[in-house]
């Protein structure tokens, strides 16, 4: 009987700990399935953020590329306004030049009248001199020729 009741205990003791461990059978799988879904999130995880650096990265690169768009687009503007500038400054020079030459044709133009101007009178003045010669000796050569007849 104590045979019995030792085995009897034993059998109970047996059977709970076919329990236990089929608990703790059941635990494990419960945390293997765990770890599973938690390594599969992870790994999901970890593509995503792979993806996500490809991404920055490209990003960056694009980034780059447009800051160098800029740069260029910059250095572009920047001599096209200096060209715009240099350019103004000709214009102006030219424009000054244009002014002084203007007024230099005014009075070159003024100075070619103004020797118009005497060389007529010179030429009049030279016409009545020569008149008034011719005339003198025209009355001296008829008194001489009237001397002569005296």
């Amino acid at each position: 009987m104590q045979a019995e009741a030792e085995n009897d205990q034993l059998r109970a003791k047996l059977k709970q700990l076919s329990t236990v461990q089929d608990q703790n059978k059941l635990c494990i799988d419960q945390l293997l399935s765990r770890l599973q879904d938690a390594q599969a999130r992870l790994q999901e995880s970890q593509a995503r953020l792979r993806e996500s650096e490809a991404a920055r990265r490209a990003d960056r690169n694009t980034s780059e590329a447009l800051r160098q768009q800029v740069d260029v687009y910059r250095e572009d503007f920047e001599g096209e306004r200096l060209d715009r500038h240099r350019a103004q400054e000709r214009v102006v020079n030219l424009e000054r030049q244009l002014a002084a030459l203007k007024h230099q044709v005014r009075c070159t133009c003024c100075e070619l009248r103004r020797r118009q101007w005497q060389t007529q009178n010179y030429k009049t003045i030279f016409a009545i001199c020569l008149a008034q010669f011719h005339k003198k000796r025209n009355i001296v050569q008829s008194r001489d020729r009237m001397s002569d007849f005296d």
